[in-house]
Formats: structure tokens, C-alpha cells, sequence
């Protein structure tokens, strides 16, 4: 929804450490590797949509809707 802060950035780096250590299953620590190395090597992809841009150009961003 257009909505995500640094924040948020901030709490799924969090998610991603904390996943791995207190899941019960292989599925969890899974998603917690995912978004580790997504963040990790696309950290600035991340940032850039925080701010609503999308430096691949494939997402319809606040800036082409109109919205402020």
C-alpha cells in the first residue's frame, strides 16, 4: 500500500536475526534466510521503495498514480 517506513526496513532485519533462533520448523528458518540475503543484497531496492521509486521500473509507484 505505499506505506512502509525505515521502520519497518529496520523491524524485518530484526525478523530475519530472531526467525532462525525461534522456529520450530525448517520452513521458518527458511523464510528468516530469504529475507536475510534479500536484505542483505538489496538493501538499497528496499530503500528506494520507501521512498517510492523503483529503480527496475516494474512497479506502479505513488509517483505514476498521482499520489502525494
Amino acid at each position: 500500500q505505499g506505506k512502509a517506513t525505515k521502520a519497518d526496513l529496520q523491524l524485518l532485519q530484526r525478523l530475519s536475526n530472531l526467525l532462525p533462533k525461534t522456529s520450530f520448523c525448517g520452513l521458518g528458518q527458511a523464510a528468516a534466510t530469504a529475507l536475510s540475503t534479500c536484505l542483505k543484497n538489496l538493501r538499497s531496492e528496499f530503500e528506494a521503495h520507501l521512498t517510492g521509486n523503483c529503480p527496475a521500473g516494474v512497479c506502479f509507484t505513488k509517483q505514476e498514480s498521482g499520489e502525494q
